[in-house]
């Protein structure tokens, strides 16, 4: 039974990598907090359905805000078992590029069963690449700090993989196959975040009722910044994910127009901002192109 106002909370314990599914009224208003606290976005939400990505191990608190007695149905589908290479023990070799590059190349020739291994530094945000081409197929695993694994992607280049790096940290490389192996570690540099000015004209946002999102497609022109407004109260986060052909940097403005600071998350596109006043804000975009938005307020 849900009392209008007060959210009711539950917790359970699940992996990364799992997808959490809500189902309930579609009145009710799901949100969802990490094991560290931080609320997490939805990747999909429809009429009462809503998914949910979970990025790490650990304890998950379900809030829902909405009237009456509902249906609720939470589903956490178990891991599919995904082999794992499992390497000889070896040294990492640490690799730093040379001053005015983003990129390091080797040659190398690799045994059956024992690795080659990288580590390196790389920033929250950042998207790491790794091209290995040789004589016979080999394999990329990329694994964080801690040892978490990093999901790796396959890109349509042979030879080519990418990870997208969720947190500033070592990021190490593991290098598995036979035979002789040339390639490249490339990570782009991060793009400067320029300060757009405020556009006079703002597009209000208001989300539907039980709703704590909206989402909607813009056309970007280069230079020309577009910008939304919606209220906000004191100690909730702003969410706002901002995903196109080409990079969107976002920016936010208080009451007054005073930047915000953002935050860039782990996730590509994914920015965060934490209000410290009841008010309007002020979501500005910036960049080109057709760009799919959400913007998410958690409930308090």
């Amino acid at each position: 039974m849900l009392t209008a106002g007060v959210p009711q909370r539950y917790v359970l314990r699940a992996l990364a990598g799992q997808q959490m599914f809500v189902t309930t009224s579609a009145g009710v208003a799901v949100s969802v907090l990490q094991p560290g606290g931080a609320a997490l976005l939805p990747v999909a939400q429809n009429n009462g359905q809503w998914q949910f990505a979970l990025p790490a191990t650990g304890d998950y608190i379900i809030a829902m805000t909405g009237e009456g007695s509902v249906p609720v149905t939470v589903k956490v589908p178990p891991l599919a078992p995904t082999p794992t290479p499992q390497p000889t023990a070896v040294t990492p070799e640490r690799i730093q590029f040379a001053p005015g590059t983003a990129s390091y190349n080797f040659a190398i020739t690799l045994t059956p069963g024992v690795p080659k291994v990288y580590v390196l530094r790389v920033l929250a945000g950042q998207r790491l690449y790794v091209s290995a081409l040789g004589t016979s197929p080999v394999t990329v695993t990329i694994s964080g700090p801690g040892g978490m694994p990093i999901p790796v992607t396959r890109a349509g280049r042979p030879g080519l993989w990418f990870a997208d790096i969720p947190q500033t940290g070592d990021y190490v490389i593991s290098l598995q196959g036979a035979g002789d192996v040339s390639g490249t570690i490339y990570i782009p540099p991060l793009p400067a975040t320029p300060t757009p000015a405020v556009p006079a004209e703002r597009e209000r946002i208001q989300f539907a009722p039980g709703n704590a999102s909206a989402e909607f497609a813009v056309t970007l022109t280069s230079g020309v910044p577009k910008a939304y407004v919606l209220r906000v109260m004191a100690g909730q986060q702003l969410y706002v994910s901002a995903l196109g052909e080409h990079d969107v940097v976002v920016s936010v403005f208080g009451p007054g127009d005073v930047p915000i600071p953002v935050e860039r998350m782990g996730r590509p596109g994914l920015w965060r901002a934490d209000i410290p006043q009841t008010g309007d804000y002020t979501i500005v975009l910036l960049g080109e192109g057709d760009v799919s938005v959400t913007v998410y307020v958690p409930p308090r």
